[in-house]
């Protein structure tokens, strides 16, 4: 009984950054239909941005509004080099992944910021899982994460609803249209601009809340954390598209849906992961494995719905 709530717990816990993550993407590539490869980049800077704004002493709620911006910029600075420069689209996203992640240990003055002795919100909230552990399973070498993620995930919720509202808002609308359409003749060039100014800013900042939450999830930041978080949220999210897509028996999805491919998705990998750990392979056999991992998922979706696969 035990091993299965710690599964579960595990589960969850994992889930919480990723979910941020796989809906920044879903935004950033879905929704504006931009190839965007900034994620490493904004995920490793909202981690940074986190760590060191929460090791100063600014709290909680100031280290979260800082990753978010970092990734706001993150998106702002390939939107700038696609636009403004006129480089190609995955290029300008290579570029600014690049910048982003080697601008991070600048930001921290290393390649590493521990939290582990940082007081902040967090410390309370894991001095309550403890306690709530302690009376669930007694004393075990392992402590479960239940208001932890309890809270991240309800934060999420609010985040989805308030998405939700954007996307079908006008101006979310002639975002989707913008990025939908092949040739959106509805709307000027300029205005097109702007729409993916917005979608690459808003999408990138869920992705460095994503990293945030992984920085606090790990105790701190170091400078590869990033690294295959694109491919990781885009087999997740795909995983969970075509699962979607299977069970409504259509190609297409309303937003909603979008929304429940990404949870899905995302509790989907996460279990795997830990299936991986029950089998106490060792670090590099854990991401030979992961990586592995990936392009079964990545099958399972292009064999459901080989569309779904299909990006651009």
């Amino acid at each position: 009984m035990y091993e299965a709530a710690y599964f579960i717990d595990a589960v969850a816990y994992h889930s919480t950054g990723l979910l941020f993550v796989v809906l920044g993407v879903l935004i950033s590539i879905r929704v504006s239909g931009y190839p965007d490869l900034t994620v490493d980049g904004s995920f490793t800077v909202g981690a940074a941005l986190y760590a060191v704004t929460l090791v100063n002493g600014w709290g909680t709620a100031v280290a979260l509004t800082a990753a978010i911006l970092g990734g706001a910029i993150g998106g702002t600075v390939t939107w700038a080099i696609n636009q403004r420069l006129g480089v190609g689209k995955v290029i300008a996203g290579v570029l600014s992944m690049i910048i982003l992640v080697l601008s991070a240990p600048y930001l921290t003055s290393g390649a590493t910021k521990s939290l582990l002795r940082v007081t902040s919100v967090h410390t309370q909230i894991a001095s309550w899982d403890a306690s709530l552990s302690g009376s669930l399973v007694g004393e075990q070498p392992y402590r479960l994460h239940i208001i932890f993620s309890l809270v991240w995930v309800g934060i999420f919720v609010a985040v989805v609803a308030a998405v939700l509202w954007g996307l079908r808002s006008r101006v979310g609308l002639r975002l989707r249209y913008s990025g939908d359409a092949s040739s959106p003749v509805l709307v000027r060039s300029a205005e097109r601009s702007w729409l993916l100014l917005l979608g690459l800013a808003s999408g990138n900042a869920l992705v460095a809340a994503g990293g945030a939450i992984e920085a606090e999830r790990r105790g701190g930041y170091t400078a590869n954390m990033g690294l295959g978080m694109i491919l990781v949220a885009l087999a997740v999210l795909v995983l969970g598209e075509a699962i979607i897509k299977t069970f409504r028996r259509r190609h297409y999805l309303r937003t909603f849906e979008y929304v429940c491919a990404v949870a899905l998705g995302c509790l989907i990998y996460s279990a795997g992961i830990q299936a991986l750990l029950l089998l106490r392979v060792q670090t590099l056999d854990l991401r030979l494995m992961t990586a592995l991992l990936l392009v079964v998922l990545l099958g399972i979706a292009g064999r459901a719905h080989s569309s779904t696969t299909r990006l651009f």
